[in-house]
């Protein structure tokens, strides 16, 4: 273990054992909520740094990066690049190669109720078996329709290091919502068959060469993006009643009361304002395009680290979305004295009662789901925002870059 005496800063750093061909660490530490990250070059087996740079700090930890610049612990079964620069510390878009050589245990999660996902999900098992991966499916599904694959279970739920979903955005949302736990999750390659399709950029009836494209990613890294996740916690008089994770929102809304719902919002422990409408959404960036939008929330790429605050019908029309960082807590309160009590719902499932006197504390969460994409950076919400939701829909021509080969339409519109 390399010394840590050069840190003039307790609690000391715990540094990994340095192998082999490991050229520098990354050091993340924790200050207010909010992480970052900084490179650590390794002299001689020490780490070196400034100790100014580390001094207002509380606590942070390594992980080490090969000499290609992958990270391992980020995501389960494998080792990530950062697309973005350093300096940025945006930490979401990302190449992505298997730690191991190939991943062996496959996760296949499918649209319920539907005959062709169900097909696809027996063509797609077959395909791995035959190449020596085990396919695992929902006990339901293997209970009913997959006697044959075996049963996913709180045994083996760990040992998962590729998932693949047949479905739409919900089947994306059910599927994280599988890993409730906090810790690095396996990447998500998800095949569209739903009617949306923000987070299935994927054909499924081309699942042959684009499974052979994932499973040679060490050969020819993925693209990937690290979408972040959200830890709700139901306390009531202080204590912890429930615990959920979302990928999209957290809806806190008035149920069945027919007058507004009115909410206390601190950030930060920072009191924000007071929510007298139909709800309020708390959503990620994958979440802008889902409910929020639909309230009037502002569209967010999914690289940005940030949570969206959207009211749903306020009273007051000044009340607009806002966006906070990602790393905010944010504590949403019904007072002892609220005339009703109001209702709070997970990605559109586990609703439940919210009682007066209780709150809901939203943070993000440390471990971020990984989606596999088709293309770089954030190219696959763009096009969906274009191509799906048809966003500033224009009647002119869609320019092409200079210098790109004339399409057959030009020609045909010169006549």
């Amino acid at each position: 273990m390399p010394s840590s005496q050069s840190f003039n800063r307790k609690p000391a750093v715990s540094f990994s054992r340095i192998n082999p061909g490991y050229k520098s660490y990354i050091v993340s530490f924790k200050h207010n909520t909010a992480r970052r990250l900084l490179i650590a070059q390794v002299f001689n087996g020490e780490p070196s740094t400034s100790r100014t740079s580390l001094s207002s700090f509380d606590s942070y930890e390594c992980a080490l990066l090969d000499s290609h610049g992958y990270a391992g612990g980020v995501v389960r079964g494998s080792r990530v690049k950062y697309n973005d620069p350093f300096d940025l510390s945006l930490r979401r878009r990302a190449l992505l190669c298997w730690e191991k050589g190939s991943p062996s245990n496959i996760l296949l999660v499918k649209k319920p109720k539907n005959s062709a996902a169900s097909q696809q999900m027996q063509l797609i098992s077959e395909w791995l078996q035959a190449r020596g991966m085990i396919p695992l499916v929902e006990p339901l599904v293997h209970a009913n329709e997959f006697p044959q694959f075996q049963a996913l279970s709180s045994d083996n739920i760990s040992s998962v290091d590729l998932c693949i979903t047949l479905g739409g955005d919900g089947t994306v949302l059910h599927l994280a919502s599988l890993f409730d736990i906090d810790e690095p999750l396996p990447p998500v390659m998800s095949f569209s068959m739903g009617t949306l399709g923000f987070l299935t950029p994927f054909d499924v009836k081309k699942f042959e060469p684009l499974l052979e494209r994932v499973l040679a990613a060490n050969q020819n890294p993925l693209y990937c993006t690290l979408r972040t996740r959200l830890r709700c916690e139901i306390r009531t008089k202080g204590k912890v009643q429930a615990v959920h994770s979302v990928l999209n929102e957290v809806v806190v809304d008035r149920g069945a009361y027919p007058g507004p719902a009115v909410l206390d919002v601190f950030v930060d422990k920072t009191y924000l304002t007071t929510v007298e409408a139909d709800g309020l959404i708390i959503a990620t960036p994958s979440g802008s395009t889902a409910y929020s939008m639909s309230a009037g929330g502002s569209l967010i790429a999914p690289s940005v680290p940030c949570t969206i605050l959207t009211p749903i019908a306020p009273l007051s029309l000044s009340f607009r979305p806002i966006v906070v960082p990602e790393s905010s807590s944010i504590s949403v309160q019904l007072p002892d004295d609220a005339k009703c009590t109001t209702r709070i719902s997970f990605d559109g499932r586990s609703a439940t009662r919210l009682p007066k006197g209780s709150s809901v504390v939203v943070e993000g969460t440390r471990n971020p789901l990984p989606m596999i994409n088709s293309l770089p950076l954030d190219s696959d919400w763009y096009e969906g925002i274009t191509q799906k939701l048809k966003w500033n829909l224009s009647l002119r021509r869609v320019p092409r870059p200079l210098g790109y080969p004339p399409h057959l339409s030009d020609s045909l519109e010169e006549c």
